[in-house]
């Protein structure tokens, strides 16, 4: 039975959060840098310290129990408290330090404007001890983990209003739709392809965003589906499949001969990108400086400072 919570429990919760988040032993190795022997030894240690069998492993897969759910969520709620004190603390004696978790979507870094590099500088500009955190995720994904505290801010595009959100523009993001070389409309230049050829053809449709493209194509079925801008441009790059990407993320395979636009004319689109913070939360010293830091170098980004 866990008694007082000392610095090896600690340890031992933070490496059963990281399991749990990661989905499973072997997953978690490079985010620990341990072994996953090591791991599964230290989740020994905890089942053994708090008398519950958190977890089940086999060919099944990874799988919390009811007691490993509880687990995790009392941990999630404690190391939030641990990280709201330090941040508090820091306040109080004005200084930066602490964990700062950033949240951002995949491949939008090849985008002129895009400041969260910039940002990154100005912030360690100043004398400060903060560990700063990146993670690459889906939008909805960013926005449920800003709000729910795990995240200090993300970057992400509104694909709907969320309560409890507050969104900050930052840039605007030109998407058009590509096909392959290997396309079979790739080489019709010459005419004006209707929407219906387009669609019959092969569609990508983004798992994390419904009808992202229902504007263009109505109820056309989709004929695979991505999770990210990676995962569309592989397909598109196969020959089988059109689908809409960024136009800077697409442009060396366009340089390339790789792919084209189709339908450039009305197959487009340019989505906004939003600095999300949640609202009614007072941010800690590292994440306020850190808001100010995101909005100054958008602006000397659309400046070419």
């Amino acid at each position: 039975m866990l008694g007082r919570v000392s610095d090896a429990d600690l340890r031992l919760l933070r490496v059963f959060s990281a399991v749990v988040e990661c989905g499973g032993f072997a997953a978690a190795q490079a985010l620990l840098n341990v072994s996953e022997s090591t791991i599964s030894t230290h989740m020994h240690d905890l089942e053994t310290r708090l008398g519950l069998r958190l977890c089940q492993r086999g060919r099944g897969g990874f799988r919390l129990t009811e007691d490993g759910e509880a687990v995790f969520k009392a941990a999630s709620d404690l190391f939030g408290s641990l990280d709201r004190f330090q941040g508090q603390i820091a306040t109080r004696k004005r200084q930066l330090n602490g964990p700062l978790i950033i949240g951002m979507p995949d491949n939008i870094i090849t985008h002129p404007e895009f400041p969260l590099s910039a940002a990154i500088d100005r912030f360690y500009g100043r004398d400060n001890a903060v560990h700063i955190t990146v993670e690459v995720l889906t939008p909805r994904d960013l926005e449920r983990g800003v709000l729910d505290g795990r995240l200090h801010l993300a970057i992400t595009p509104r694909h709907q209003r969320v309560a409890g959100l507050r969104y900050e523009k930052l840039l605007s993001e030109p998407n058009y739709f590509y096909c392959g070389r290997k396309h079979p409309l790739f080489a019709q230049m010459k005419r004006k392809l209707s929407l219906d050829e387009i669609a019959a053809a092969g569609l990508v449709g983004r798992g994390y965003i419904s009808n992202f493209d229902q504007r263009f194509f109505k109820d056309a079925p989709h004929h695979a589906t991505a999770y990210s801008m990676e995962a569309s441009a592989v397909l598109i790059l196969s020959g089988r499949f059109g689908g809409f990407l960024p136009s800077t993320y697409a442009q060396r395979w366009v340089a390339a001969g790789e792919m084209r636009a189709l339908r450039p004319d009305i197959l487009s689109y340019a989505p906004d990108f939003f600095m999300v913070t949640r609202t009614g939360a007072e941010p800690g010293l590292a994440a306020k400086t850190f808001h100010g830091d995101l909005r100054a170098a958008a602006a000397g980004v659309k400046k070419g400072t």
